[in-house]
């Protein structure tokens, strides 16, 4: 063939009409990913701040008559504070592949795919940083939140090893998980209170499954038989099989009351118990006023392009669009994918985990 020949990127996008939903199927899931996004809060500052307390104020006393009452003033607070990071992500055009794509028969939205297709692996991206221990680059992630000064000796600007309301429960599940264990676990992070109560746990395929096994034969029967609960995916409700009408919603099995979800992102050897109450991305939601003409605010609802991608629909998720610019020396253009803002817990520890595990007993 004479001419200039194209591949996968021109091809697959001028192909007859039964083949242009894309359906999404190399990206792994974004279980916690995707449900932190969907209740973002917003990152409306430079830095995130917060007074915290670490201790009592001891000045309270029972009296009579004139006894010699405590009036000293005591410091009972330490301030956390968090910045915010930044990823980036181009889409990029060549114009030959333009125009090669320019056919009678076009029947997908090229320029479409490779924007929903970007922000899909941006959400793969950040999925994988909610796991991780951060850097002056990149978010905090569960490896340093839920964390005992291991992976993290400072938090939030503070010393865990003075502070320790700042760990979290960690615990050495010794490759084996338990109900005692996890009981144990829950009973550490929780409290009284409407909100000192874990939400969820969070785990591998693998452990999901152990856990599973643990069940008695007749939970696990009628699981496979009438179907899986489901956790919504911006609250904390759990819906019975059948329940969820013409809603998304997480396989979920539960222990005490509170759902374990599975996520392929997750650390291997790794049972999450946490309290989202206190653990949330804060995303920047406002374009900054000399970048108006330039960036815009992404809505993240439901793709039109890549089937199967959840529907993130907070004003807080962070997600900026550069416009196009073209190349000056090359014949093309490109545009970027800003995610701006950060994760954090302000009660780390109301979280825990229990780690090395591979079996039941």
């Amino acid at each position: 063939m004479d001419g200039i020949q194209y591949g996968a990127r021109v091809t697959n996008f001028t192909s007859p009409k039964e083949y242009a939903a894309i359906v999404d199927a190399i990206l792994n899931s974004t279980t916690f990913a995707s449900r932190t996004m969907r209740m973002a809060k917003p990152f409306n500052k430079t830095t995130m701040r917060k007074n915290v307390k670490v201790s009592r104020t001891n000045q309270g006393q029972w009296f009579q008559g004139l006894t010699t009452l405590n009036s000293s003033a005591v410091q009972t607070t330490i301030q956390l504070e968090f910045g915010q990071n930044l990823y980036t992500a181009p889409i990029v055009d060549v114009l030959d592949e333009a125009f090669a794509r320019e056919t009678s028969d076009k029947t997908v939205d090229e320029p479409g795919f490779r924007y929903e297709e970007t922000i899909s692996e941006t959400m793969q991206d950040l999925s994988d940083a909610m796991y991780g221990v951060g850097s002056s680059t990149m978010p905090l992630g569960l490896g340093a939140i839920v964390d005992d000064g291991t992976n993290k000796s400072n938090y939030g600007g503070q010393s865990r090893t003075t502070y320790d309301m700042l760990n979290a429960t960690v615990t050495d599940s010794s490759g084996i998980i338990s109900l005692a264990k996890m009981a144990t676990m829950e009973d550490a992070i929780s409290d009284t209170g409407e909100k000192e109560t874990m939400t969820t746990w969070l785990t591998t395929q693998s452990i999901w499954n152990l856990y599973e096994s643990l069940l008695t034969p007749t939970i696990t029967t009628n699981a496979s038989t009438v179907g899986y609960n489901k956790l919504g995916v911006s609250d904390f409700s759990i819906s019975k099989p059948g329940q969820l009408k013409g809603g998304l919603g997480f396989t979920a099995l539960t222990f005490r009351g509170v759902p374990i979800i599975k996520d392929k992102a997750c650390t291997s050897g790794v049972l999450f118990g946490l309290n989202e109450h206190y653990l949330n991305w804060y995303g920047r939601n406002k374009v900054p006023a000399g970048w108006k003409g330039e960036l815009k605010n992404i809505s993240l609802g439901k793709a039109k392009v890549i089937e199967n991608r959840q529907k993130m629909p907070s004003s807080s998720h962070g997600f900026f669009r550069q416009s196009k610019k073209f190349m000056v020396q090359q014949a093309g253009s490109v545009e970027r994918i800003y995610l701006v803002g950060q994760m954090l817990s302000w009660a780390p520890r109301r979280q825990g985990k229990l780690t090395g595990i591979t079996s039941i007993a």
